[in-house]
């Protein structure tokens, strides 16, 4: 990702040498990666990676646990969805920690595509998909929640780490 956000100028011009002609801009787009040794669907590996976790926890969290699975005294209940939080089955501190998950989730999607992108109509695509995963998350488990915003916080790290480590070069 960090060398294709070092490359993006050179394809931008690519794409405005031959805007009239696709099929040329696609071979020579192909062949501007292959020089480079860059895979455009490098970053997707991991994402890919995830999937098999994410749904087993989803099952898991979703139809097999055990109401009330804590997590420590933050969230009473990993099992059950945001849409199903209301104060009449849990105090208002205890509801809170719901909602605060799910606006982590929002924060924590955004952070690193705003980290990665150089172009303004991409910063408004990736506060849409961030938009778009808060509507994903309104359904899904706590727990399956609790995992993303976890693991997107590893990723704001380690992303924070790369470009420190490119700017220190």
């Amino acid at each position: 990702m960090q060398q294709m956000k070092k490359l993006q100028p050179k394809l931008k011009a690519l794409q405005e040498k031959y805007k009239n002609d696709k099929q040329k801009l696609q071979e020579e787009i192909i062949k501007f990666y292959s020089e480079h040794k860059v895979n455009p669907l490098g970053g997707c590996l991991p994402l890919l990676l995830q999937l098999p976790i994410l749904i087993g926890l989803f099952r898991v969290l979703s139809k097999q646990a055990k109401a009330g699975q804590k997590f420590w005294l933050i969230i009473p209940d990993l099992s059950i969805p945001v849409s199903q939080v209301n104060l009449s089955k849990f105090a208002l501190y205890q509801a809170s920690a719901y909602y605060l998950l799910i606006v982590l989730l929002l924060v924590t999607t955004y952070i690193p595509s705003k980290m990665m992108s150089t172009d303004p109509q991409q910063d408004k695509m990736m506060l849409f998909m961030s938009l778009f995963m808060l509507f994903i998350g309104w359904g899904l488990p706590a727990g399956v929640i609790l995992y993303l915003v976890v693991s997107n916080i590893w990723t704001i790290g380690q992303q924070y780490i790369a470009q420190q480590a490119e700017g220190g070069e």
